[in-house]
């Protein structure tokens, strides 16, 4: 799998890796499987939490320190977001937390 920014930071502004300052603010990778919940008429996409059985999406997320988290990348499988989440705990020295 090549790890490019495309693939990493793909919910990231810019699809580029967060800058130190920036990850001051978190304290934890959580993967977790969600799918699309949007209504019909409604303007962009809305994602939720759910089994992995009814996963389209398995995404890799920053935990807030302060609570709550912001998306930073989706991957099409877990055995995908597996291997980002692993190499961003790797490079950032941050724990994992595999929700699903």
């Amino acid at each position: 799998m090549n790890l490019t920014n495309a693939v990493l930071y793909n919910c990231w502004p810019g699809e580029r890796e967060p800058t130190a300052e920036e990850l001051s603010i978190y304290d934890t990778l959580e993967l977790n499987c969600v799918r699309d919940v949007s209504e019909e008429d409604q303007e962009g996409t809305q994602f939720e939490p759910c089994e992995p059985e009814d996963a389209e999406l398995w995404s890799v997320y920053l935990h807030l320190k302060a609570g709550g988290v912001d998306a930073l990348t989706d991957c099409r499988t877990r055995e995908e977001a597996v291997i980002v989440i692993e190499y961003l705990a790797d490079r950032w020295g941050m724990p994992v937390e595999l929700v699903r």
